[in-house]
């Protein structure tokens, strides 16, 4: 995770006699691209050493990793995040020193966060129609495996659903037609087995010999009596 730091303010005390350190740091939200602008006023006590350094990094590492959770867009959500954290957190013992108070304040650059909705807005389009596709498409499975199995199945169908929650269904002629046209589009269907199993087999032979194979079929469709359908095999060879 990126964090780039502002500005640290020099060490001061305040009444009590602690010592207080001013921090003003970018740091990463949910998506790290996106960065929150932070300030945090840290008051703590050290028995001994310069360990202002560690003091201001614990806390940055508090604050870096709830903001990491929250999305640009709500600033203020992650503002009272942050401030519950602290308080649970606090006092934070780091050996000879501890941090007592830490006060913060969050905002965003507004172009950041326009482009923060911009992203937000498009996301929930796309989740918007991948779930609009997934239940299309469980429609069309469930039409297709369970109801337009067979005319009597569509009809049952039709009588039992007056809402018409899955689509406009037709009857009589129309019905059977689209009952006969779902089963032949089938994958397992004969035909298409069929034909798979023939252009597998022709695309493995070489350009001569496919001509060949046409040919000898256009000849069989011939004797058979489909002239016409011959004359068209033979059309696409020559």
């Amino acid at each position: 995770m990126f964090a780039e730091w502002l500005g640290v303010g020099g060490i001061g005390r305040n009444a009590s006699g602690l010592r207080s350190t001013q921090v003003r740091i970018l740091l990463p939200s949910k998506h790290p691209e996106f960065r929150f602008d932070v300030e945090l006023k840290i008051e703590w006590r050290a028995r001994t050493g310069d360990v202002e350094p560690i003091v201001i990094q614990k806390t940055r590492s508090i604050a870096e990793d709830v903001l990491s959770r929250h999305e640009i867009v709500d600033c203020q959500r992650a503002q009272q995040d942050l401030a519950a954290e602290l308080v649970t957190r606090l006092p934070l013992r780091l050996g000879v020193a501890a941090v007592v108070r830490v006060g913060s304040r969050i905002d965003v650059d507004p172009e950041c966060r326009e482009e923060a909705m911009q992203l937000q807005g498009l996301t929930r389009q796309y989740r918007f129609e991948s779930l609009m596709r997934n239940c299309a498409k469980a429609r069309v499975d469930f039409l297709k495996n369970e109801v337009l199995r067979n005319p009597a199945d569509a009809e049952l169908y039709i009588l039992a659903t007056a809402d018409g929650y899955f689509g406009k269904i037709p009857r009589g002629e129309a019905l059977s037609q689209l009952v006969a046209d779902v089963a032949w589009w089938e994958p397992a269907n004969r035909w298409l087995v069929v034909a798979r199993l023939v252009h597998d087999y022709v695309a493995n032979l070489s350009d001569g010999q496919a001509r060949e194979l046409i040919r000898a079929f256009a000849a069989v469709a011939e004797a058979t009596g489909d002239r016409d359908f011959a004359d068209k095999i033979r059309a696409e060879v020559l």
